[in-house]
C-alpha cells in the first residue's frame, strides 16, 4: 500500500529530528496506536446513549497539547425547560 502524501511529508520531517526527539516520538506513537486499538468504536445504543472522548482542561495534562482525549464517557441528550442538556452515566469501574 503506497504511503499517503501527508505520511510522506511527516516521515521527511521526522528524519530531521534529533535522535532523542525521534525516540520520544516513536514511544508516543506506539502509545497512541495501542490506545486506538483498545478503544471501542463509538457506538450509539438503543436508548440514545453515545460515547464521547473529552479534554479535561488542565494545562499540564497530556490532552492539553496532544490529540489524546479522556474517556469514553457515555451521555445522552435530554431536554429541560426547552434547553438541551447532556445526561452522563456513571462509570462501571467505580
Amino acid at each position: 500500500m503506497p504511503a499517503r502524501p501527508d505520511a510522506d511529508r511527516l516521515l521527511q520531517q521526522a528524519k530531521r529530528l534529533p535522535l532523542n526527539d525521534l525516540e520520544q516520538l516513536a514511544l508516543s506513537l506506539a502509545e497512541e496506536v495501542e490506545r486506538l486499538k483498545s478503544a471501542p468504536a463509538p457506538v450509539q445504543d438503543t436508548d440514545g446513549w453515545r460515547q464521547e472522548y473529552r479534554k479535561c482542561g488542565k494545562f499540564n495534562c497530556r490532552c492539553a497539547n496532544t490529540e489524546y482525549r479522556h474517556g469514553p464517557y457515555w451521555y445522552r441528550t435530554i431536554w429541560v425547560d426547552g434547553t438541551a442538556k447532556k445526561e452522563y452515566r456513571r462509570s462501571k469501574r467505580r
